[in-house]
C-alpha cells in the first residue's frame, strides 16, 4: 500500500462524506484567502481556468510520482482515459516516462 493510500485510508470514526467534507472547507478557505488577497476581486478574469491549472497539474504530478510513473493507473485514479493523461502531462509540462 502507498504512503498516499495510507493517508487516504478512511478510520472507522471517518466518512469518506466527512473526508470530502474536509476537503470542500479546505479549498473554500484557500479560495476565500485568494480573494480577499486580489486588490480587485470583481475584475478578475478566467478564475475558473486558473484555479483548475493551479490545482490540476500539482494533483496530476503527485498521483504520477505515488504510482511511480504508471500511467494507466495514475489516469484509473483521476477517472480519466490514458490518452487524456498523456494530453494533460504535455500542456502541463509534467515530466514522464
Amino acid at each position: 500500500m502507498s504512503s498516499l493510500q495510507e493517508k487516504m485510508m478512511v478510520s472507522s470514526d471517518q466518512s469518506p462524506r466527512k473526508i470530502m467534507g474536509s476537503l470542500k472547507k479546505s479549498v473554500q478557505e484557500h479560495l476565500r484567502g485568494y480573494m480577499e488577497r486580489q486588490k480587485n476581486a470583481s475584475a478578475l478574469s478566467n478564475v475558473y481556468k486558473t484555479v483548475m491549472k493551479e490545482v490540476e497539474k500539482p494533483l496530476i504530478a503527485m498521483l504520477l510520482k505515488e504510482n511511480k510513473g504508471n500511467q494507466s493507473k495514475t489516469a484509473q485514479m483521476l477517472g480519466m482515459n490514458r490518452n487524456t493523461l498523456k494530453k494533460k502531462l504535455v500542456i502541463f509540462k509534467i515530466p514522464y516516462s
